[in-house]
């Protein structure tokens, strides 16, 4: 009790010799120990000077201050270091420590202010760390055994990007020195961080984490379960492992575990999934079976959807059967197996199953017969177009197979009643086949991968037709010439009133297309018309429009600029305006000789 006075007078102290002597004489929470400091003086004369050195202090003159602070000070701090104790409670634990060795010599001396930031983005929270820690890896800070700490705990970051940076990127670099910290931070019990780990050090061990994803497949939690069942997909030794897990009671289990079965391609992993397949995870084995390369699966998958047609044509439509022969169609996908298409062919044409409740499955079958594009295929199909459910796929072959001129005479005629059953389906496929002028802009703009659509030859009375039933995109899509009746209807679509400004944005686009000689002054007028507040930022496709514009157009695009409220967009049309006033005169006397000229202007 007493030792803790003198600790509390001693803060005391310190508070004032930081706020000054000055202020010293006369302190209340001085005052306030003289009592006790004198009671304890009666029993041991060292607190009896303690006591009269505090009451210098508390009652002092201020001229004497600094002096009686400085002798009271060096009091308590003489019997405060006779008194210390270098023993804390509790048990005596080890400290956790890693044996680290990083076998390359050439590493550089990385001072710890740049260490500090890189370690603050691993292991705190918030916005802009993921740049920081690409830039230190490109840096090649993390070749600093002080990194690999930070490094592993960020495996459990809540910014996915950077937990999957960390696992696919900067901790695999750092190469096998980092495996004991993982191996001493993994948790077969924890989540996805713990999961990453495990990836880690199966991709830096190998074969010698054969042990360790067993163990994982039987006793971790979900997420390192389905990471170990992962990472001993293709290994024959844990074939056996992973087939018996593939009963295991959770879903997402089963799931993981019968792809990995799958990837082997072994008899009974193809006995295993139908097996599956007949049961309740008929919907997960699905796409097992469509991975599985065994040459025995497209056979047993034609057996077993002739044994469901028997059943459902026989009248037995119960919900487990309909279920299982969607599945069965839906594991054909993407195998070209010869007997696959002669099964579909004939189902298809089967008019006993032609009804009500089978039409998804037809529609799914038909669906398959597309991919295999073949001229039976083809034909097929088109001999099936007078079904509402098979008009799409039907109008997708004749495309595939057909001069463009017997396509049109051959479907046209569903688009007579827009609003009919037959009219919706084939106007749903016009939509997802022609691509829209916006979504080709932005594609080709951003010179990126893409899905790459088929490329069909469309008679160009579908223009004429598409014009007179109002569907403005597809006009914009697949109008190639600058035909007065295609640019007579989009200019009225263009001034419509109300019209959106998407809308008009795509008119304008596809004017430029076609090489319309007043395209710019109504791209011009389009954005000089805009409120203020319309445009937030400068969209990809009003920046390649802008830069189509000659270069006399740029002082006005300097004065629109100033219209407009958000300081980012009139920052940005600034500056196209600049590059839009360099480009040499003969671009602007010559805009292009049709679409291949346009793109190739986007292009660069």
């Amino acid at each position: 009790m007493s030792i803790e006075v003198l600790y509390d007078l001693h803060q005391d102290v310190r508070r004032l010799f930081i706020a000054g002597s000055a202020v010293s004489s006369g302190d209340i929470r001085i005052k306030r120990k003289l009592p006790q400091l004198e009671q304890l003086g009666q029993s041991a004369p060292v607190f009896k000077r303690v006591a009269e050195a505090a009451s210098r202090v508390g009652e002092g003159n201020a001229e004497m201050a600094a002096d009686a602070l400085l002798e009271l000070a060096l009091l308590l701090h003489a019997i405060l270091y006779t008194q210390g104790q270098t023993d804390a409670a509790g048990t005596l634990e080890p400290i956790e420590t890693h044996t680290v060795t990083n076998g390359n010599k050439d590493v550089p001396t990385i001072p710890y202010r740049r260490l500090k930031p890189l370690i603050d983005a691993l292991t705190d929270r918030g916005p802009g760390r993921h740049e920081v820690i690409k830039q230190a890896y490109e840096d090649n800070i993390f070749a600093d055994i002080r990194t690999y700490v930070p490094a592993v705990i960020a495996l459990g970051d809540p910014y996915s990007e950077i937990a999957d940076y960390m696992t696919d990127v900067v901790i695999p670099s750092m190469g096998t020195c980092v495996l004991p910290i993982l191996h001493a931070k993994l948790n077969l019990q924890g989540g996805q961080a713990d999961a990453r780990k495990l990836i880690i050090i199966h991709k830096l061990s190998a074969q010698a984490s054969h042990d360790l994803i067993a163990k994982a497949m039987m006793e971790g939690a979900i997420p390192v379960k389905l990471a170990a069942i992962g990472a001993g997909t293709g290994n024959p030794d844990l074939e056996d492992l992973l087939h018996e897990i593939s009963y295991d009671r959770k879903k997402e289990v089963r799931a993981a575990a019968l792809l990995a079965v799958a990837k082997n391609g072994s008899d009974r992993a193809v006995e295993r999934l139908f097996e599956a397949l007949k049961s309740k995870d008929a919907e997960i084995a699905v796409e097992p079976l469509r991975r599985c390369n065994h040459s025995y699966v497209g056979q047993r998958l034609v057996e077993e959807a002739s044994v469901l047609c028997d059943i459902l044509i026989g009248g037995q439509l119960d919900a487990a059967s309909v279920e299982r022969m969607m599945a069965v169609l839906n594991a054909m996908e993407g195998k070209c197996d010869p007997a696959i298409e002669e099964f579909l062919v004939k189902l298809l044409q089967n008019q006993a199953f032609i009804m009500k409740e089978t039409e998804s499955m037809q529609a799914c079958a038909a669906h398959l017969l597309l991919e295999f594009g073949t001229p039976t295929a083809f034909e097929m199909l088109h001999g099936l177009r007078g079904r509402t459910n098979i008009l799409e796929y039907a109008f997708r072959a004749a495309l595939r197979s057909l001069p463009r001129e017997a396509v049109y005479d051959h479907y046209h005629g569903y688009l007579a009643k827009k609003q009919s059953a037959a009219g919706k389906a084939l106007l749903r496929a016009c939509h997802d086949i022609a691509i829209p002028v916006t979504i080709a802009l932005h594609e080709f703009v951003n010179d990126q991968e893409f899905e790459q659509r088929p490329e069909y030859d469309w008679d160009p009375r579908w223009v004429q037709l598409f014009i007179e039933l109002e569907e403005t995109d597809l006009v914009c899509s697949l109008a190639e010439h600058p035909d007065k009746l295609v640019i007579d209807y989009l200019l009225g679509r263009l001034h419509k009133p109300k019209a959106r400004i998407g809308d008009q944005m795509m008119i304008v686009m596809t004017l430029f297309k076609l090489d319309y000689r007043d395209a710019p002054e109504l791209l011009m007028n389009l954005l000089e018309q805009a409120s203020p507040q319309q445009f937030y930022y400068v969209t990809e496709e009003l920046r390649v429009l802008i830069l189509q514009l000659p270069s006399s157009y740029a002082d006005r695009l300097r004065k629109l600029a100033e219209r407009f409220t958000y300081t980012s967009f009139k920052d940005e049309i600034q500056s196209l305006a600049d590059k839009v006033a360099m480009k040499p005169i003969e671009e602007n006397e010559n805009k292009g000789a049709g679409w291949i000229a346009w793109i190739q202007s986007l292009m660069s």
